[in-house]
């Protein structure tokens, strides 16, 4: 597994091990932004979480109480409109159910967050829809995604599926995970596309739990536990009360032992557990009513002879109904017939397990077995034979791989596997080896915790003061971070930026007025401070909408052109406006920055005569390409040879994106971020939703050579060439332009939809 460090001097051959903190440093730089309205399916989410809540206060099920339920949909009418505006909203319901009150304050994150949750995956017939859901790439008549991994579900898929144990995502919206984190005793929502941000959080303070483990999330917000410590398995909700557990004092035989696993599965309208109840050696097939269905193992005796266990740590129900059983004590995975108790399938001698720890027998009947006392993960194909091998740690790498107890296992949707221990997680790309993501679970936390705690808390005092106090007043803009962010102001000493702030003024527009106009010589730039404007081209095309933050027409300070676009406020907003005049007049103390600016002003006229420049020839456009074609390879094959000759190999973190990179692409593009420039993948869509051709690919390709550098292009150049195309041009490009002037220089292109610019970042 390619994951050892190195030291450098820099360039495009730098080390990413400071990944994490960089990474962590990013983050907390990000201005706030306008959040968008909440759905009328938020209306629902607030009922559900203030019957949580009420649950949570009183031990009360309302749930199923048609009137309460009704009193609190109409409430949530009414409070939709309150968080919406003011992002929280105060509660008061006297007498809601058994002369129970409801006192408390629910926020939009919570809502937003139980939003995401609750987000259903889409369905699909016999055929696989024509783009992939998670990335919009086009699927060619393929139930997996070639750009982003993801494994939709065909009939065939959905078939196995009912019959076998649920999978740990099942229920989840795509790139979310539950984790459990036993050390701080609570429960992890995150979103792996998102930066592994956590979008809820579970803590200590809400329940009586000990040592929660094997967290598996099920439909109706239910979270479904085993508890190591107190020897139990039960189910909770979003707030962490209780709301189901298996008695395991019916009988001696129910009594659980250190269990570590728990699975479920359905058989006609029944729900069966599954149980690993590790202590006690054997595996337990349970229902809701705590009736024991079928034992295999002999309760508190170990074993490696047929019928019994030593140390079971993970197990699953097939789509063919054997049980998978990882008997980690006697170092083997097996297989048993849960009609006759006989084991039908036993992992192969000779891959010399050492410690298992999970396994899962996929629905292709390929099974991941993860090796803990050997550091790796295994994948087998159907005869037993072994197809893939990724080692995680060796005594040459990181010690933040070393993972000597792994406690979590989740293989995502698309394909990558999730690892964790009680102190890390890590993510693997099993199919290109390589380490994604790790970091330790005390750095995850949910941004908005307090706001969980405040609504738990029933002091009436905080509920009276949100009932007199608006949201937090917005945080004001950092105009000297703001202006950074843009081409003309990058590298700019602080001392410019100082004297040129004051010459911005305050403006305010009101829906539907227009603040720059398609067609008239640009003399400003302009920086929205509170609001949102919509980009459009024409009457009606919308290109882009941009939110508090973000900065438009800034070229115009340095090339005086006609705007391509029009601007116009879609709510009311406060802007602040920079004229040329102004910028010319305070830049004439810095003359290392007014020659930087007239460079700009050159490479800027040559993009204009591209945007305005005649149509090429087919003959033309082939020539163009095949340049392209023959400048990328030499290209890649130089950053190759640089590659191959470093003493070390680098730990190269693949963003979970929309395409996929080979190592050399992604070195490059890690090298290039760490030199300052963006990285922008974007997606462009023929207007018309049909092939595009030759000639309409080629202006574009022109034009972003100008802005940066092209790593990617999907389809390939020679793809294009070859005239192979279909409705969806991707792009991955490296440039120091900023994503609007992008937006506005494609937005003067015929032919193309709005163009999707996504920013990749490590």
């Amino acid at each position: 597994m390619d994951t050892r460090s190195q030291s450098s001097s820099g360039g495009w051959n730098d080390p990413s091990m400071g990944y994490i903190q960089k990474a962590a440093d990013a983050a907390s730089s990000i201005e706030p932004i306008a959040t968008p309205d909440l759905p009328n399916e938020a209306i629902e989410e607030i009922a559900q979480i203030l019957a949580s809540m009420f649950h949570y206060r009183h031990q009360v099920d309302i749930v199923h109480r048609f009137e309460v339920m009704k009193r609190l949909r109409e409430e949530a009418v009414v409070l939709r409109k309150t968080i919406q505006d003011k992002g929280r909203a105060a509660v008061r319901l006297d007498d809601l159910f058994e002369h129970h009150s409801l006192h408390t304050v629910i926020y939009k994150s919570q809502v937003e967050a139980w939003l995401a949750l609750r987000a259903q995956k889409p369905t699909y017939g016999k055929e696989p829809p024509e783009r992939c859901p998670a990335c919009d790439m086009p699927l060619v008549n393929s139930w997996t995604c070639l750009g982003c991994g993801l494994e939709l579900e065909s009939p065939y898929l959905r078939m196995q599926l009912r019959a076998s144990s649920q999978s740990q995502i099942r229920h989840l919206p795509y790139h979310y995970a539950l984790l459990s984190d036993t050390e701080r005793r609570r429960l992890l929502f995150i979103n792996c596309r998102e930066g592994h941000r956590v979008g809820w959080e579970i803590d200590a303070e809400q329940w009586a739990v000990e040592a929660p483990m094997s967290a598996l999330y099920l439909d109706k917000h239910r979270i479904l536990l085993t508890d190591r410590q107190q020897n139990r398995v039960f189910e909770v909700g979003m707030f962490g009360e209780l709301l189901w557990e298996f008695n395991t004092e019916e009988s001696e035989r129910h009594a659980l032992f250190e269990p570590s696993r728990v699975t479920l599965f359905h058989r006609a309208q029944d729900e069966y557990f599954l149980i690993a109840d590790t202590g006690n050696h054997r595996v337990l097939m349970v229902d809701r009513h705590h009736r024991i269905h079928w034992q295999y193992g002999m309760m508190g005796e170990a074993g490696a002879d047929d019928g019994y266990l030593d140390s079971p740590t993970d197990l699953q129900m097939t789509s063919d109904g054997h049980v998978l059983i990882v008997d980690s004590g006697n170092n083997r995975v097996i297989e048993v017939n849960s009609d006759n108790g006989r084991i039908v399938w036993q992992a192969p001698e000779h891959l010399g397990l050492l410690q298992p720890v999970f396994a899962e027998r996929l629905q292709n009947h390929h099974m991941i077995i993860v090796d803990a006392g050997n550091y790796r993960v295994l994948e087998l194909n159907p005869q037993g034979e072994l197809e893939e091998e990724v080692n995680y740690y060796n005594q040459n790498l990181d010690p933040r791989f070393r993972l000597d107890n792994p406690t979590q296992y989740i293989r995502r949707e698309n394909q990558n596997i999730l690892l964790g221990s009680a102190q890390r997680m890590m993510e693997i790309d099993l199919i290109h080896k390589h380490a994604l993501w790790v970091a330790p679970l005390n750095d995850l936390n949910y941004e908005y915790q307090d706001e969980i705690l405040h609504s738990l808390d029933p002091n009436e005092e905080f509920v009276a003061l949100v009932e007199k106090q608006d949201a937090p007043p917005m945080e004001q803009l950092s105009l000297n971070r703001v202006l950074q962010r843009t081409q003309v102001f990058q590298n700019a000493p602080e001392e410019f930026l100082e004297v040129l702030t004051p010459y911005l003024t305050m403006h305010t527009y009101y829906p539907e007025e227009k603040i720059v106009k398609e067609g008239e010589t640009g003399d400003a730039m302009y920086i929205l401070r509170k609001g949102k404007v919509h980009v459009v081209r024409g009457e009606d095309t919308l290109l882009a909408t941009l939110e508090t933050g973000d900065i438009f027409g800034e070229m115009a300070l340095v090339l005086s052109e006609p705007r391509s676009a029009t601007v116009k406020a879609s709510t009311t907003c406060e802007v602040y406006r920079l004229s040329k005049w102004a910028f010319e007049t305070a830049i004439q103390a810095f003359p290392d920055v007014y020659h930087r600016i007239q460079e700009l002003a050159q490479n800027r006229a040559a993009i204009t005569r591209l945007k305005t420049g005649r149509h090429l020839s087919a003959a033309e456009a082939s020539e163009v390409l095949q340049t392209l074609l023959d400048t990328q390879l030499e290209r890649l094959q130089k950053i190759k040879s640089e590659y191959k000759h470093q003493a070390q190999s680098v730990i190269v973190f693949r963003p979970p994106w929309r395409l996929m990179y080979t190592k050399i692409e992604q070195h490059a593009i890690h090298a290039a971020i760490r030199e300052g420039w963006h990285c922008f993948e974007l997606h462009l869509h023929s207007r018309s939703g049909e092939k595009m051709t030759l000639d309409q690919v080629c202006p574009v390709i022109l034009l972003l050579r100008e802005q940066g550098e092209l790593i990617k292009l999907h389809p390939s150049a020679d793809a294009i060439r070859r005239d192979l195309l279909n409705d969806t041009l991707a792009l991955t490009l490296i440039t120091h332009h900023s994503r609007e002037q992008i937006l506005e220089d494609l937005g003067s292109m015929q032919g193309w939809a709005p163009t999707q610019i996504f920013e990749i970042d490590f």
